[in-house]
């Protein structure tokens, strides 16, 4: 039988099925030294072989992050995670080469219980519940982009408080992706945030902006994480809502709330939602009509800066009120 014309096309098929039985992912290159800036938090150090390839720090921020194996959910509640308000710096490292993620994460924490850490969760692959919690732990902070080779991974996460209080939690979710292996690495120190940043609109600063713009956007209330709730801090602004709406007999708005890109759309538009009743509640409590009122849930779908910043995110977690 004659043998078959070996085209480009077969190349390429040949090429692509090679690629796929290599074990899907492909090794990045090693690089050879850390990106610029790159530094190794004190706590959690570095093993050794492996260069920073990503970092992000912040000054403060509020995380939550997985305790437990997360199966069918996403969601992290006070129930399955551990909250942490504070300084908080993310890296991803590369490599080494021909190591696992186990042996990567548990020298991690050899390390941290020589320094008087506990471990609080630790698990592996499916045990971890799979590319659940993965996307939990990344969706805690997005940018980091770490292969989702769940079927490798091994998580662990630890806590510390000094005598002063303080706690320190240290995360890691480490894969492997064809030779090397991959590590995030969260450490998050409790921290108060600097507080008197936002200002109340009063209800002549509300006026001003309806009657210019149409709508007005609110900092000054805010949310239990994931819930609805309003906290207490929250009252000034809707005070000022009120002594706005009763001035101003004849207004009607729509209270729309909105999200950062953080979770999924359809419960980003739900969580929305009913922040958006809780306001509309406060305010008919406070003696304004329901008939003037109408609560919105846009949820991510109209952002006023980039989700790919903390900055960002934190502009487009707000409350607007729209006149109708």
């Amino acid at each position: 039988m004659p043998l078959k014309r070996f085209t480009p096309l077969h190349a390429l098929g040949l090429a692509l099925m090679l690629g796929f039985s290599a074990g899907g992912a492909q090794a990045q290159i090693m690089p050879t030294k850390d990106i610029p800036g790159g530094r190794d938090h004190p706590v959690a150090g570095r093993y050794e072989g492996s260069f920073i390839f990503f970092q992000k720090a912040r000054d403060y921020d509020e995380m939550r992050l997985p305790i437990k194996a997360l199966k069918n959910s996403r969601v992290l509640t006070e129930e399955n995670s551990v909250e942490i308000k504070g300084r908080a710096l993310r890296q991803r490292y590369l490599g080494p080469v021909g190591r696992s993620s186990l042996e990567v994460v548990r020298n991690y924490e050899q390390r941290l219980q020589g320094q008087g850490f506990e471990i609080l969760f630790s698990c592996r692959a499916n045990e971890c519940g799979g590319s659940d919690l993965w996307f939990a732990v990344m969706d805690a902070h997005k940018g980091s982009n770490l292969p989702s080779n769940w079927d490798s991974q091994t998580y662990s996460i630890a806590r510390k408080q000094d005598a002063n209080g303080a706690v320190t939690i240290v995360a890691l979710l480490s894969v492997e992706t064809s030779d090397q292996v991959q590590t995030l690495v969260d450490v998050l120190e409790s921290k108060g945030m600097e507080t008197d940043k936002i200002r109340v609109l009063d209800a002549g600063a509300l006026k001003s902006a309806l009657d210019g713009q149409g709508r007005a956007a609110l900092y000054g209330i805010t949310f239990e994480f994931n819930k609805a709730e309003i906290r207490s801090e929250s009252r000034p602004q809707i005070d000022q809502i009120v002594a706005y709406l009763k001035t101003n007999p004849q207004v009607g708005i729509v209270v729309a709330g909105h999200t950062d890109a953080k979770g999924g759309f359809d419960y980003n538009v739900d969580l929305s939602r009913r922040r958006a009743q809780s306001v509309v509640q406060a305010l008919t409590a406070a003696g304004i009509g329901a008939n003037r009122l109408t609560p919105f849930g846009a949820g991510m779908a109209s952002p006023v800066a980039t989700n790919e910043t903390e900055a960002g995110q934190a502009q487009n977690r707000r409350v607007e009120i729209v006149k109708r």
